[in-house]
């Protein structure tokens, strides 16, 4: 698994999930992917065997050899019903207005066969007193504003029970699993706040 330097430190840790899915559910046949909120295209360098296909507000960066990123919005996906044998959304589901969200994971699941894997930080305590901390020292450090976290603040973050029961009423069997690393999220946001604050020590921001 191949990590880009400018991503930030948990990104790949997000996608560990769609990789024991993807390899518990499918085994070694090549599948359809898609990817919806990633301007990268990283499960094309994850799943370079498989079709893989991103959708995104905007593209960035080069893509991986083979993948295909698209132009488009989660709440009106370019594809038929059934498209994908697995679908994933990874860090999107929390930056979309509240009363948008039922609509992006009815899209979702509309365009897959199979499993569909979304990836967020769900309404808690915890959550949101650590979303905080980092938030008021990046703005101490940098002078400006968070933006992903500044847009969690506008939007909400999402609820864990109303989504359960959305898919319920879809008559959608959910599973949840927990992440379990939020103290390590913390500390290793706040000394990459830390490092901002300073032009001699933003070149070791990669490191983390």
């Amino acid at each position: 698994m191949r990590q880009r330097l400018t991503d930030s430190f948990d990104h790949y840790s997000r996608y560990r999930y769609v990789i024991e899915l993807r390899d518990t559910a499918f085994g070694s046949e090549p599948i359809r992917l898609l990817d919806v909120g990633d301007p990268f295209g990283h499960v094309g360098e994850l799943f370079p065997g498989d079709d893989t296909v991103s959708v995104d507000l905007f593209t960035e960066g080069p893509g991986p050899p083979g993948h295909r990123r698209l132009i488009g919005s989660g709440l009106e996906l370019p594809f038929p019903d059934g498209s994908f044998d697995l679908v994933v959304s990874h860090d999107t589901y929390e930056h979309i207005p509240d009363d948008l969200r039922r609509g992006f994971v009815e899209e979702l699941l509309r365009v897959g066969r199979g499993p569909v894997l979304v990836v967020a930080p769900f309404a808690d305590p915890r959550t949101e007193l650590c979303e905080r901390l980092v938030g008021g020292y990046f703005v101490a450090r940098t002078g400006r504003p968070l933006p992903p976290l500044e847009e969690h603040r506008a939007c909400g973050l999402p609820s864990l029970a109303g989504l359960l029961e959305h898919t319920g009423r879809l008559g959608v069997e959910a599973d949840v699993y927990g992440d379990l690393w939020l103290d390590q999220w913390l500390g290793l946001w706040l000394v990459r706040c830390h490092l901002l604050g300073d032009r001699s020590t933003e070149p070791l921001i990669p490191l983390l």
